[in-house]
């Protein structure tokens, strides 16, 4: 009788799960949500890569002879980021002799200046609102003939690493043409060096020289061409005197660490500064 009671008790009692088994269940049901939720929270890392750009209130520029620019301070953020700061160029001939050039006065020096500033200002840092990795800064001057500027002695990126920030920047075109003295950059009132023009990586081949220097070979239509001066634009119809400017930008460059891919912050427009005469 005690054994039949038994074996009537045993249909009602519920196995008990053991305790490993019931862990595995549970965790195993939170390991998908888990690996969704480092998914989810992984995207879009990228889009937080900024670079912040020279504010174009720390740029001043005193007549077409001379710019300075107050380089941004360090950022926490752009550290693994940041490699130094360029400067990109590109030289326009004109009839047009003026101790300053404004937007407004570019069209008048010449109609690709004008064309280019209004090209290039709606990605620049006084107008963009950009807040995320910039990819495209190099293709957007290249396509509009600007080389980056290059100095006599010394690599212009070693000089603009990151040392170089929180520094004030001078470049210098001397108005004194009676007695030449090339254009100059400096950092914080050390070493002048003159400044050098582009080669395009041996894409196309200056005339004269490398010089910042207004010559007659520099300024001659004949040579505004891709293959000798593709960093000049010419001016057609010019019977007098033969003047050039020279427009400038500057802009942070850094190294996505995940793609390894070139990033750039917005450029800020330097400004129009006047090369000298060699006679």
């Amino acid at each position: 009788m005690i054994r039949r009671l038994n074996n009537r008790l045993s249909r009602f009692q519920t196995p008990v799960e053991p305790a490993f088994r019931r862990g595995s269940f549970k965790a195993g049901r939170f390991i998908p949500i888990f690996c969704l939720l480092v998914l989810f929270c992984s995207c879009g890392i990228d889009d937080y890569i900024y670079l912040y750009p020279v504010q174009e209130s720390d740029i001043s520029v005193r007549l077409v002879e001379e710019a300075t620019v107050k380089l941004p301070s360090a950022q926490t953020s752009e550290g693994p980021y940041f490699t130094h700061f360029a400067i990109y160029y590109r030289i326009y001939i004109s009839d047009l002799l003026t101790d300053s050039v404004t937007p407004n006065m570019m069209q008048t020096v010449n109609t690709t200046l004008s064309n280019d500033y209004n090209a290039i200002y709606p990605s620049t840092s006084n107008n963009s609102s950009s807040t995320s990795v910039n990819t495209n800064v190099g293709s957007l001057f290249s396509t509009r003939r600007y080389y980056e500027l290059a100095l006599d002695g010394i690599n212009i990126e070693s000089l603009l690493d990151g040392a170089s920030q929180g520094q004030l920047l001078s470049i210098n075109f001397p108005p004194n043409e009676a007695n030449i003295v090339s254009p100059s950059l400096s950092m914080g009132g050390g070493t002048a060096y003159n400044l050098r023009r582009s080669n395009g990586s041996n894409t196309f081949n200056p005339q004269p020289n490398l010089n910042f220097i207004n010559t007659s070979e520099l300024n001659r239509p004949e040579n505004a061409i891709p293959t000798v001066n593709a960093d000049v634009v010419d001016k057609p119809n010019i019977s007098g005197p033969r003047h050039a400017y020279v427009s400038f930008y500057i802009v942070k460059i850094g190294r996505d660490t995940n793609t390894l891919s070139t990033i750039y912050s917005a450029p800020t427009f330097i400004g129009v500064l006047r090369l000298p005469n060699d006679s």
